[in-house]
This record gives C-alpha cells, structure tokens and sequence, in this order.
C-alpha cells in the first residue's frame, strides 16, 4: 500500500480550525440583539479595560451576551484558554466552549462539553497517515485520512491499515474473521492465495443413492463451493446441485457404489 506527501504539520490544520471556530463564536455572540456589558468574575480582574493596538482589552472580566446576559465569553488566565459559558457564571463555571493558547507552534485546539450539530457540512484537511485529519484524542495517529483520487485510508499508529477506493477495498496485513474461533481467510504474504474456508467431508453410498449433503463451516450459504472427490468411490460425474446455510448437496449422474462412508470430498467454500 502507497501513499503520497509528506505528513502535514499538526499545528498548520489545528491552526485553521482554531482560528476558525473563534471566528464563528464571536461572531455568533456579537450578532445578538441587547447591548453587551462587562461583568465582573470571580477571578482577579483589572479595574478598567483599554485599548491596545485596535483591540479593547477587558482583562479575566465576564463579557455577557443576550436580553438576561446569560451567555459569557472571557479570558481565563489559570489555563490560558478563552471561554464561552452559560449561567451561572463563576471561577469554575461549566465551560460549554473552550480554546486553547497558542503554545509551542500548536494553535490548540476547540473543546465543546456536549454534543456538537452540524446541518450543513465540515471540511477538514486531509491529513496523512503519520497524521490523520480524524483521530482520537488518546491516539492521535489512529484513525481516518484521505489520499489523492478521493480514496480513504484507515490508520493505525501511524501506519496504513486499510484504503476505500470506488469500489475496491485495499488491506495491509491479514484479514482475520471474528467468532468464537477467529480464522485468518488473507495472510497478507506476497504470492499467497486466500485462506478460505475449508474441510473434509465423507459420505456413504448404497448402490442407488446419487445426491448427498456435504456439511460446510459457513454460518450462511456460501455463493461459491468448490468440491474435489478424494476416493475412488466419489470420484463418478457429479455437479453441486445447491448450497444451504449448513451444506453444500452434489449430485451424481449415476449412483456410486455402496460401502461406509466411502464417499470423501475436500469441501471449499467461500461468500
């Protein structure tokens, strides 16, 4: 499995979606409707706010949004974050949003306390596979990227495990099914063929008898069933005559000769 690029800066996408989310949610705060007025918290606040550079400076103070002032966006300078909260408000009130400082190269991230709904669309980077655009917060090199062509990969620290094209699905390593006895039906070697699904089965003829049911290890009928005879008895014309969720039947065109279980087949069946 290939993939293109080198892996993108974390601090170059989270940067974006910091930067944005900040955006929106002042946005979202100055668009409503009452006047804005400052507050005062229960952190150690300065006495008035000024300007520096363009900018109006307010200090750890609450500044509140709406008719009951009941939303509030403020600085916390304990964590170096920017909150937006809704009463009561407090030095340590649930923060609802949350966003980091700008430490060390990485613009930080956006935290939200509950769900978060979207109805139209997001857009993330791509990501790579070192460093995938949807990950988790324990494991940041597990989880879901996209390669050129539309294609999506699955990683796994850090390494490709999986890739969905249009109709092709592309896997690193084996293929292993899950149950109560997991069986590898793909080893990942080069040049090996499919481990598919496998047995022995035995049958007995009585001299009239020309079609059998072969049991297979399937839990559902199989689309494909390959059976080789592996006596001389079994081994007379026969074709697979049906497929069930437990067997596969064969059919002779002429009944094979009688004898105790003198019928033997190797059984492969696949889905």
């Amino acid at each position: 499995m290939t993939y293109d690029g080198e892996p993108e800066a974390k601090s170059s996408r989270r940067g974006f979606l910091a930067g944005s989310s900040a955006v929106g949610i002042i946005g979202l705060l100055s668009g409503c409707s009452s006047m804005t007025q400052l507050t005062s918290g229960n952190q150690a606040s300065e006495t008035d706010s000024e300007t520096v550079d363009g900018f109006e400076k307010f200090g750890n103070r609450w500044v509140t949004f709406g008719e009951e002032s009941d939303w509030g966006l403020r600085y916390n300078s304990s964590t170096n974050e920017l909150e937006v909260v809704h009463k009561p408000f407090g030095a340590n009130p649930r923060r609802n949003i949350r966003i980091e400082a700008d430490e060390n190269g990485d613009k930080g991230d956006v935290y939200v306390d509950d769900s978060l709904i979207v109805k139209n669309e997001v857009e993330v980077s791509d990501g790579t596979v070192q460093d995938p655009s949807y990950n988790f917060v324990n494991q940041n090199d597990t989880g879901l990227w996209r390669e050129d062509g539309g294609i999506l990969g699955v990683s796994t620290a850090g390494e490709p495990t999986a890739l969905f094209d249009n109709g092709t699905t592309r896997v690193e390593g084996d293929v292993t099914t899950t149950g109560e006895v997991p069986q590898t039906v793909w080893d990942g070697a080069s040049g090996h063929a499919p481990n598919l699904p496998a047995t022995t089965a035995t049958a007995s003829g009585d001299g009239s008898k020309t079609t059998f049911s072969l049991s297979h290890p399937l839990d559902t009928a199989p689309r494909v069933a390959t059976v080789t005879p592996s006596s001389a008895d079994a081994a007379g014309t026969f074709w697979v005559s049906d497929k069930t969720d437990a067997a596969v039947e064969v059919t002779y065109g002429s009944p094979p000769p009688s004898g105790s279980e003198n019928l033997t087949f190797d059984l492969v069946v696949s889905l």
